[in-house]
């Protein structure tokens, strides 16, 4: 599952916390550290729906060594032991823009 993504991440950058560095924060009350990344995927995703790219990003994401892997509406989550979890937000780049501009799944 994974060779759907050879070649395919163009760019990895935080979100969130993280994207201010302040990954020590807790989320909320429910006492777990919350890193969030945004993932850009190329080309070959651009004509699938969002719910495709999120089963694709899930499957392969399941063999990754945490506790769990649960695909949400917008990310997938991994889960790991440490009372921490990672959202993996893929998105697609507006390239039209000068900015960074991203459509995410959702």
């Amino acid at each position: 599952a994974t060779t759907a993504f050879f070649d395919q991440i163009e760019h990895f950058y935080p979100q969130g916390s993280m994207a201010i560095d302040a990954t020590i924060s807790t989320r909320g009350t429910d006492d777990e550290y919350d890193l969030d990344i945004v993932s850009q995927l190329g080309g070959r995703f651009r004509g699938m729906a969002p719910l495709e790219i999120l089963t694709e990003l899930e499957s392969a994401l399941s063999d990754y060594p945490v506790q769990r892997v649960l695909r949400q509406t917008r990310c997938v989550t991994l889960f790991y032991a440490d009372k921490m979890h990672l959202d993996v937000t893929p998105s697609l780049r507006v390239y039209s823009r000068l900015d960074r501009e991203s459509r995410i799944t959702h």
